[in-house]
């Protein structure tokens, strides 16, 4: 299940909205972090989505998302298979964006598991708890502003190859 954060409620999120291609969703079941981090993103204008667990996660962002944002121990443990293999789909172009929420751990010469969730995540921002909320929105919109380059980037290019064709001879 993926829940709305409105406010002080959260609710099942029953029917997509127009902008599903623009919401965060967020993985964090343990504690409060979910809420958390969707009260902090929605105070900032963005639409979030949280996501019980990470089978709805992969069904969420084949849906469409604009960034995940992610714990470290929503993953690291998990059969991140279907993950993976929906980051490995993706059009050459595209490069959906992760925000990663870790422990402190070091560099990635001390932190194996980062270096493995770097690999299977592919665009992935390394966010050490605890942090400050502006950080934590600046990362998300920084994410999720590179990724939408890309994609308007891709539908120029498109655009223009289109309208070559038009006019070849």
């Amino acid at each position: 299940m993926c829940r709305k954060y409105s406010g002080l409620v959260l609710r099942e999120w029953p029917t997509l909205t127009t902008s599903v291609s623009e919401r965060a969703l967020i993985l964090a079941p343990q504690g409060r972090d979910a809420f958390i981090a969707a009260r902090i993103l929605d105070e900032a204008g963005l639409t979030t989505d949280i996501c019980d667990d990470l089978p709805k996660l992969v069904e969420q962002v084949t849906l469409g998302a604009g960034v995940a944002v992610l714990t470290d121990d929503a993953i690291q443990n998990a059969d991140i298979k279907n993950l993976a293999n929906w980051v490995g789909s993706q059009p050459p172009w595209s490069d959906f964006p992760f925000v990663l929420l870790t422990e402190r751990g070091g560099g990635l010469e001390r932190n194996p598991a980062a270096a493995r969730q770097m690999e299977a995540l592919g665009n992935v921002a390394f966010l050490e708890r605890p942090f400050h909320p502006t950080t934590l929105v600046s990362v998300v919109k920084l994410q999720y502003a590179l990724g939408d380059d890309n994609t308007k980037r891709v539908q120029g290019s498109r655009s223009c190859a289109q309208l070559r064709s038009n006019f070849a001879p």
